[in-house]
C-alpha cells in the first residue's frame, strides 16, 4: 500500500497556476489543431514507450494487478489519443451544414472553439485513465487544464504531474490535495468543470458550480446490473460477470452488482462463476488476478454492505465470510450473495467492491423492472441469444450506455459517447462527445449582404398575405416550389 505523500497546493499555489493558464491560454488556442495535434501525439509515444514503467506505478498506488493497469489504464488512454489525432482536425475546422429553403440565399456552418481554463477532479479508481482521458481531450479543444487527482492515490498524482511537462508551461497543470483545493478551484471559477466520482462529492461540486453559472460534466456511481435470460451462453454469462464483477476489486462504476438470472439457468450460472472464482490467484509477478481495495474506507463500506445482508437472510455462496477479511492488507476475496431482497442496501446502493447479488427471474418484463428498478442510470447488460430480444430490451433500459452479451468494454470504444442518467451523472465525454464538451460551439449564419431587406424586416405593410402562401406552398399540402420561390422574392425586393 501506498505510503507516499504529496503536499497540498495552498490557495497561493492555485492561484499562480490560474494565472500561469491565463497567460498560457492564448497563445495555446491560437496553435493550428495539427500543431496541438503534435503534443498529443508525443503524449501517446511516451506513454507507449513507458507503458510497462507507468502499469508498474499505478499498480502501486491502487492495488490493481499490473495486467489490469496495462489492459484498464494505459491501454484505453492510448486509444483515446489515437483516436483524437484522428478526429480531431474534422471536428475543429469549420463544419459546414445545410440551410433550409426558408433562409434561401445565406449558408451555415458550425466554428468550435476552447472554452478557456478547464478545472478537472479526477478518482482513485482509475487515476492514469480518468485524468488523462478528459485532460486530453479538453487540451485538443484548446483549453488550458487544471488538474486535481484523487489524494488517495499520492503516486499516480506525481506520475501525471510529470507527464504534464510533456505541454507548454501553463497549459496542463496539477494542483494537488483533497476536498478543500477542489473547493479552492471551483472558486476561481473555471470556465468548465468535469468531475469524476461520488454522486455525494458529485452534487456538492454542481450546488458550488451553480452560483457561478459554470456549466459541468459529472460522470458519477453506478449499479450495474446483468440480465442472463434462458437462452444465454451461460458459460460465457458467468465468465463476464466473474471479470465485470471482480476486476480491480470490484472498484468499478460500470462494475457487474446486481445479477439478474433466468430461474431455469440459475444453477447452472452460479456453479460456473463458483468454479471461476475457485480457479483466480492471488499471488504472482505479474498476471495475478486478485488485487486488494485502493482505500480502507472503502474495505470498510464493502465489509458493512456484506455483513448486513448477511445479518438480513442473504447466504454468502462465494468468497470468505466477512470476519475473515483482513484490514491489514485491504483484500477482499471475490463475493456472491443470494437470497437478496430489493430494500437490501447491498442491492440498492454502489458496493464498489468484489461483490454482486444475484435475483432470479421467470419473464422478460420482471428482469426489466428489476433492471430499472435503481436510482443509478450508468450501464448494464444482457446477455441472450435472441437478437430482437436484445434490442427491444435495450430500448426500455433507462442507462445512459448498455451492452449485448458483454460488459464494461464499450467504455473504450471512443466512437460511443460515455454519460449516464440518473444519479449516475450530467452530460458524456470520450473523443468527439468530449472534444466537443469542452468546446464553444458558435452557429454561424452568413448572408451576401447584396440584398436590401429580408422577407421578416420591417416594413410589414403587404407581407402578411404572401407569409401565408409561403407556409401553403412550403410547408402545407399545396406544396410547390415555383410559387414559393416567386413570392420569397417578391418579398425581398420590397422596400
Amino acid at each position: 500500500m501506498e505510503s507516499t505523500t504529496v503536499h497540498s497546493s495552498n490557495e497561493e499555489e492555485i492561484l499562480a497556476a490560474w494565472q500561469k493558464a491565463d497567460d498560457a491560454f492564448a497563445p495555446w488556442a491560437s496553435l493550428p489543431i495539427e500543431k496541438r495535434l503534435s503534443y498529443i501525439q508525443l503524449l501517446r509515444f511516451t506513454i507507449s514507450d513507458l507503458r510497462e514503467e507507468i502499469a508498474d506505478i499505478i499498480s502501486s498506488a491502487t492495488g490493481k494487478p499490473p495486467i489490469e493497469a496495462l489492459g484498464s489504464e494505459v491501454i484505453p488512454v492510448l486509444e483515446a489519443l489515437r483516436h483524437i489525432e484522428k478526429e480531431a482536425p474534422g471536428l475543429f475546422n469549420r463544419e459546414r451544414v445545410r440551410t433550409p429553403m426558408i433562409f434561401l440565399g445565406k449558408n451555415s456552418s458550425i466554428i468550435r472553439k476552447p472554452r478557456g481554463k478547464i478545472a478537472i477532479i479526477s478518482p482513485w479508481n482509475f487515476p492514469f485513465q480518468l485524468s488523462l482521458i478528459p485532460v486530453v481531450e479538453a487540451l485538443t479543444a484548446g483549453n488550458c487544464v487544471l488538474l486535481k487527482p484523487s489524494a488517495e492515490t499520492p503516486l499516480a498524482s506525481l506520475l501525471l504531474e510529470k507527464i504534464s511537462g510533456l505541454f507548454p508551461d501553463g497549459v496542463f497543470q496539477v494542483l494537488h490535495g483533497g476536498a478543500e483545493t477542489g473547493r479552492l478551484m471551483i472558486e476561481q471559477q473555471p470556465d468548465y468543470i468535469h468531475f469524476t466520482g461520488s454522486v455525494a462529492t458529485g452534487k456538492v461540486i454542481q450546488k458550488q458550480a451553480a452560483e457561478h453559472l459554470i456549466p459541468t460534466t459529472l460522470e458519477l456511481g453506478g449499479k450495474d446490473a446483468m440480465v442472463v435470460h434462458e437462452d444465454a451462453n451461460v458459460e460465457r454469462a458467468a465468465n463476464a460477470a466473474s471479470w465485470g464483477a471482480f476486476m480491480n476489486s470490484g472498484q468499478v462504476c460500470l462494475s457487474v452488482e446486481r445479477v439478474i438470472v433466468h430461474e431455469e439457468v440459475q444453477e447452472e450460472f452460479l456453479n460456473s462463476v463458483r468454479s471461476n472464482i475457485a480457479a483466480l490467484r492471488r499471488d504472482g509477478e505479474k498476471e495475478y488476478e486478485i488485487g486488494r481495495m485502493t482505500t480502507k474506507k472503502q474495505w470498510d463500506i464493502v465489509y458493512s454492505q456484506v455483513q448486513e445482508a448477511l445479518d438480513q437472510g442473504a447466504e454468502q455462496i462465494a468468497g470468505k465470510p466477512p470476519e475473515q477479511w483482513d484490514d491489514q492488507t485491504l483484500t477482499i476475496e471475490p463475493v456472491v450473495l443470494t437470497g437478496v431482497t430489493g430494500e437490501m442496501r447491498v442491492w440498492k446502493e454502489e458496493t464498489f467492491g468484489p461483490v454482486f447479488s444475484v435475483r432470479t427471474y421467470s419473464t422478460i418484463d420482471e428482469a426489466l423492472e428489476l433492471f430499472n428498478d435503481t436510482i443509478y442510470g450508468l450501464s448494464g447488460s444482457i446477455f441472450t441469444a435472441d437478437q430482437e430480444l436484445a434490442a427491444n430490451f435495450t430500448a426500455k433500459v433507462r442507462t445512459g450506455n448498455f451492452m449485448i452479451n458483454d460488459v464494461i468494454s464499450h467504455a473504450a470504444n471512443h466512437y460511443l459517447p460515455y454519460g449516464g442518467t440518473k444519479q449516475s451523472g450530467i452530460g458524456s465525454y470520450h473523443a468527439t462527445a468530449g472534444m466537443r464538451s469542452f468546446s464553444i460551439e458558435t452557429s454561424v449564419m452568413s448572408a451576401r449582404g447584396s440584398m436590401n431587406s429580408e422577407i421578416l424586416w420591417y416594413p410589414y405593410e403587404g407581407k402578411f398575405e404572401s407569409l401565408s402562401q409561403i407556409i401553403d406552398y412550403y410547408y402545407g399540402r399545396n406544396r410547390n416550389w415555383k410559387s414559393f420561390l416567386q413570392t420569397f422574392m417578391g418579398l425581398t425586393r420590397r422596400p
